[in-house]
């Protein structure tokens, strides 16, 4: 673990002194580098296996989070609409931190199968995508099983 904390904290001196500015996605893991290295050896494994993936669920192309509390299906995708409409004045949804985030239009996806087309809403703010449980198991009519390692429906 310290050998890779100096290294990265190495690299960022020297991306800094070569670009004359920072380089963030170094600078964010050199700071994660000098967390781990003042970490207790206990609680490592578990904070380098949370980093492992996050930043494997960063490579998806189409990361998916199911949500039993959304309002609608979100996507933060343009690219995978049809029938898409842009609103002329953009509605909000409330977020977890109270916020709300822009709707910019709505459209059609295919989320579940080749087959079966669900209304989604264009959310770009949003980090990743909503698949929201409800609308899902009704349009289906399914139930959605969660289990340690999968969904089910």
């Amino acid at each position: 673990m310290n050998e890779f904390a100096h290294y990265l904290q190495n690299k960022h001196g020297q991306e800094t002194t070569q670009n004359g500015g920072q380089n963030q996605t170094t600078t964010i893991l050199s700071q994660f580098a000098g967390f781990l290295a003042n970490a207790n050896s206990e609680n490592s494994q578990g904070i380098l296996l949370a980093l492992m993936t996050a930043l494997e669920i960063g490579s998806f192309h189409d990361l998916w989070a199911i949500d039993s509390g959304a309002s609608d299906h979100m996507s933060n995708k343009l690219t995978n609409f049809f029938d898409f409409t842009f609103f002329s004045t953009p509605a909000c949804v409330s977020v977890a931190n109270g916020k709300g985030a822009p709707v910019k239009g709505k459209g059609k996806m295919k989320l579940v199968s080749h087959t079966v087309n669900s209304d989604v809403l264009y959310v770009p703010s949003f980090p990743f995508q909503l698949l929201f449980v409800k609308k899902l198991t009704t349009s289906l009519n399914c139930e959605v099983i969660f289990s340690p390692y999968k969904v089910i429906f």
